[in-house]
């Protein structure tokens, strides 16, 4: 089981769509791929599961670090071999130890019928800060990964943004002793008919750390894929012959051999 973070601590860069995706495009290819919600906001909880079992589900992500009994994972008819833990609201990852995740994703195989091969978190678009005690959403994440993908823009504040989540991924490696394993960094809704679209480009490939992680694939801004999310579904059921569709397969297939 490989388990991989969609992050950035900056909003606005398409993680939730990112992490959805790609989970369906794995499903798709035969894996048994799971989905955690560890985002307060839930939306890609909202948008996988339908609205009567959303609000009826008594089981969340809070039970299931919790190690409750009656674990529960939805899975939609539409895309076999994908499910979800659903996002809880009231999430507090300040009463919770760092690596409380990581021992519920390690016990999956006990409590899921099957085994599961590769796990998606979506993260909140959190800032993680060095010198607060309690544990943190991002740090938990990090924590428990095999690797992180990092969706991105192609504009100043994404530049910067990157920048300052890097130095964080560093000082959780320092704090706690890990290696964390970094997949990729894509640029996300790319307007490649833009002057700056290129600028950017040439600055992430020019850094000194952001060019050793740089993907060619990135996503262009596409309005299906929007569609598609206003009707909870993915690109591959609404649309799949989109350039949404074939931008996220790309994207899967250079970074499928990074996360063996």
């Amino acid at each position: 089981m490989k388990i991989i973070t969609v992050i950035n601590n900056k909003g606005g860069v398409g993680k939730t769509t990112t992490t959805l995706h790609l989970a369906a495009l794995f499903a798709q290819k035969g894996h048994n791929v799971l989905i955690v919600d560890l985002d307060p906001q839930t939306n890609i909880s909202q948008g996988f599961i339908p609205k009567d079992r959303y609000l009826s589900n008594d089981y969340k992500v809070v039970d299931f670090i919790e190690k409750k009994k009656g674990f529960w994972a939805y899975q939609r008819s539409e895309i076999k071999n994908l499910r979800i833990i659903q996002g809880s609201k009231d999430f507090n990852p300040e009463k919770f130890k760092v690596d409380d995740l990581l021992t519920s994703l390690q016990q999956l195989n006990d409590l899921s019928k099957k085994k599961i091969d590769y796990v998606f978190i979506d993260c909140p678009p959190a800032i993680y800060y060095e010198d607060k005690k309690e544990t943190q959403i991002p740090e938990m994440a990090l924590y428990s990964s095999d690797y992180i993908l990092i969706p991105i823009k192609a504009d100043y504040y994404s530049y910067e943004g990157i920048v300052t989540l890097l130095g964080s991924i560093q000082n959780i490696e320092n704090k706690h002793n890990k290696k964390i394993n970094i997949a990729g960094i894509f640029i996300n809704q790319a307007k490649t008919n833009q002057v700056n679209f290129q600028t950017f480009v040439d600055a992430y490939k020019n850094h000194p750390v952001i060019s050793k992680h740089f993907l060619k694939s990135f996503i262009r801004e596409n309005t299906a894929i929007d569609r598609a999310a206003n009707q909870n579904l993915t690109i591959f059921e609404y649309e799949p012959n989109s350039i949404g569709a074939e931008d996220f397969k790309s994207l899967y297939n250079e970074i499928k051999n990074r996360v063996r």
